[in-house]
């Protein structure tokens, strides 16, 4: 699990890649280019810095839902005008009133307001670097938010930072030194910096990225007369010589971007020795097997270039890979218990910045045993501080014991690269002060069961049956995440997992003592409605008794330690046999109109359909997106065949550690057609039967005489003492008609019952 914390190296200007200069057109698109990352880079930050409103907002949906509804579009043939909307006018004026009360009671409006900034230093006499001391006034708001402040570009070495005169933890996001603080009211905020300069021998430059202020001030003292110093995007500057230095006061407009050109070169690089600081960016991911962390070494290189790069690895870990630009190569010096040195070279000096990637891997203490943890060191480095975040993608509970030059910190102030490199929650973070920072931690096992303080927003499975009687089925469970690290899942007797992606990323399950398999879960984002879902597919696998003329099929789904709000499950079976309907220990359950979802569901998962007839069935399980996945072991992907016959059930919240189980009878469909002519021919022959048996049908012997009789009566004008008994001729040919009727009725209602079994869906 190798975390992409690799980051790329700052490329440097092309005006300073060679001697060659460039005109003056592409130079002046170099710098609009420069310029626009700047600005990108800090309106990124600042866009996260903006409260939503909160009062009005209710009292304008409703308002302009009314202007919707009731407004009238014409649209004119082409190029006969444009179209034309109507609405009511009293509906227009209350959407007018609902969006002026937004505005009064608290429209959206900024967290951070920067106020003035102010940079003042001078050069050092060699012309390697700038020193200046900025100063910037800031106005926070918003109780219980976070905001972000960014100060300066990474490129720029911060010495020293504080906050009315209280020390300020930085971090580092979009390419800013940033301050995260949950803070309110104004700050006045102090920064030393040191600006490395680079540029063509025999000119010097010097360029950092700055916070956009409304007002920046610069005052910069250069140790030699005459030179002639310039500012990109003055609007007043001025450069004064005297008594053996030169000065340049300006006021720069609104700019994200700071560029100083134009005097010569203080100083040559023979003869020179670099000075090296480093931050350190570490991430330790704790399994019960091993541990490993990826850290990365940034260095700030200033005076002169920089080949060797040495790095002392604590004891007890192994160097598992290196990497760095530059043609980087090293070797190891194991020094026992000291741990051992990484000696890195590159094949060129290195000047400004660079980074070097490590993965460390050791083995894992035994649960409950204590383990020191500390970051590599820079060996050399004029200061070294660095970030430490802690994740657990297994079943253990972490736990602090002690630390030493390091102080535990929000997770939320961990540099953005940390955060987003982590494929579990990050549970803990410290800010080390010093290269000799370690902290003391124990990892015990979590309990086979864990109290549910979640539920599953959605479980949708598909089950493929086979002729053999082999069962294929996929399982996509979508839930909401904050602080859980994993998620145990129970499998039927005879199931083997086959696939399992996390996310469309593949991951590797643990197994518990008691046969439960723990699946890694991520941590959900921050959405405009709350905690974003994800979701985790599995395909298991299950072989079984082959199906024969009829029987019953028994399925089962994986119990969830979780509980689960909404359950869906299609099977799909061979074409050639007819089935009932899944017959589970509860009903089928079903969506009125009176319910719906808090927020629509996430794409490609199944929705209601809009007659309240609960889901649509077209439209779940994927709609044909993803009956594949691939497995966490080898890139195979599993399709998923659905075809022939489909059931489904469906169960809105399922207990947790409860499975859910559905049977359904079958036969094949030759079968059918000599059942139903079995049934006709006892439904006509038992009735024929019964009417004898009764002596409701007429024997043909005695039939015929009364009939003549009867008739004879009626044709010499005797009087019809005829009643309507049994023992009549006509009253019993009229039973036997209504009984060959009755049975018919039976007939059809038996044969509309077959059909029912025949397509229960």
């Amino acid at each position: 699990m190798l975390l992409p914390l690799v980051l790329a190296l700052a490329s440097s200007s092309p005006t300073l890649a060679g001697s060659d200069i460039l005109d003056a057109a592409e130079e002046a698109a170099w710098h609009l280019e420069r310029e626009q990352r700047a600005a990108e880079s800090f309106d990124n930050i600042m866009r996260d810095n903006y409260a939503e409103p909160i009062q009005a907002a209710p009292r304008l949906m409703p308002a302009a839902d009314a202007v919707s509804e009731s407004m009238t579009i014409e649209i004119p043939p082409a190029g006969a005008g444009a179209p034309r909307a109507e609405v009511p006018l009293d509906r227009w004026e209350a959407a007018q009133d609902a969006l002026t009360a937004m505005s009064r009671d608290g429209s959206a409006g900024p967290l951070v307001v920067l106020g003035a900034s102010s940079y003042r230093g001078e050069a050092l006499p060699d012309g390697s670097a700038l020193r200046l001391h900025l100063t910037l006034d800031v106005t926070l708001s918003g109780e219980d938010a976070w905001k972000t402040v960014p100060l300066v570009g990474e490129r720029v070495v911060v010495v020293d930072a504080t906050a009315d005169g209280k020390p300020l933890p930085l971090s580092s996001r979009d390419g800013y030194h940033v301050w995260v603080t949950d803070g309110v009211g104004e700050r006045r905020l102090e920064l030393d910096l040191l600006v490395p300069g680079s540029g063509r021998r025999g000119s010097l430059e010097y360029e950092l990225q700055v916070a956009r202020t409304p007002v920046t001030k610069v005052q910069c003292d250069f140790a030699a007369e005459g030179l002639e110093p310039r500012l990109r995007g003055t609007v007043q500057s001025s450069v004064a010589s005297r008594a053996g230095h030169t000065r340049l006061d300006a006021v720069l407009a609104p700019t994200s971007r700071i560029h100083l050109v134009g005097f010569k070169d203080l100083g040559e690089d023979s003869g020179r020795e670099a000075r090296v600081y480093a931050e350190t960016l570490g991430l330790l991911s704790v399994e019960e097997e091993s541990h490993e962390l990826f850290a990365v070494v940034r260095y700030n290189i200033l005076y002169a270039g920089q080949r060797t790069f040495d790095l002392r690895i604590p004891a007890g870990w192994t160097v598992v890979d290196a990497d760095g630009e530059g043609a980087f190569r090293y070797v190891l010096d194991d020094q026992g218990d000291e741990g051992a040195l990484l000696r890195g070279e590159t094949a060129f000096p290195i000047r400004s910045r660079y980074e070097i990637s490590l993965r460390l891997r050791r083995d894992a203490a035994d649960s409950g045993d204590s383990f020191d943890v500390a970051l590599p060191q820079a060996i050399g480095a004029e200061r070294q501080y660095g970030w430490l975040g802690v994740e657990v993608p297994g079943t253990l509970q972490l736990e602090e014991e002690g630390r030493d030059q390091a102080a535990a910190v929000d997770v939320r102030q961990l540099p953005f690269e940390v955060v987003q490199s982590a494929v579990s929650p990050v549970l803990r973070a410290w800010r080390v002060h010093s290269p000799d920072a370690s902290v003391r931690l124990q990892a015990t096992r979590l309990p086979d069961v864990e109290p549910a303080s979640a539920s599953i927003d959605r479980v949708i499975a598909d089950t493929v049956l086979s002729e053999e009687g082999r069962l294929l089925t996929d399982v996509r469970v979508t839930l909401r995440n904050r602080l859980r690290h994993s998620l145990a899942i129970r499998l039927p007797d005879g199931v083997e997992v086959r696939s399992a992606l996390l996310s469309g990323e593949p991951v590797k399950p643990g197994r518990s003592d008691d046969g439960t398999l723990r699946f890694p879960l991520e941590r959900s984002r921050e959405g405009a409605g709350g905690l974003e879902p994800f979701t985790l597919q599995l395909v298991l696998e299950q072989d079984g008794d082959a199906m024969g003329l009829f029987g019953r099929k028994a399925l089962e789904l994986p119990a969830f330690e979780l509980p689960v709000s909404s359950l869906r499950w299609t099977v799909w079976a061979p074409a050639k046999h007819h089935y009932t309907a899944l017959k589970g220990e509860v009903d089928a359950q079903t969506v009125y109109r009176s319910g719906e979802w808090y927020q629509p569901p996430a794409a490609g998962l199944g929705t209601f359909d809009g007659n309240g007839d609960g889901f649509t069935v077209g439209e779940l399980a994927g709609a044909g997106s993803s009956g594949s996945s691939e497995t966490g072991a080898m890139p195979v992907r599993i399709e998923l065949p659905k075809t022939g016959r489909s059931m489904a059930t469906a169960r809105y919240w399922v207990a947790a550690d409860r499975s859910v189980t559905a049977s359904t009878w079958y036969w094949q469909g030759w079968l059918e057609t000599p059942a139903r002519g079995i049934l006709w021919l006892v439904g006509i022959v038992g009735g024929a039967a019964l009417l004898w048996r009764k002596g409701w049908v007429p024997r043909p012997a005695r039939f015929a005489p009364a009939l003549k009789a009867w008739w004879a009566r009626r044709k010499d004008g005797e009087p019809d003492d005829f009643a309507w008994t049994a023992r009549n001729p006509l009253a019993k040919v009229v039973l036997v008609m209504g009984g060959c009727g009755a049975g018919f009725l039976l007939f059809i209602a038996t044969v509309r019952w077959l059909t029912l079994l025949d397509s229960p869906l």
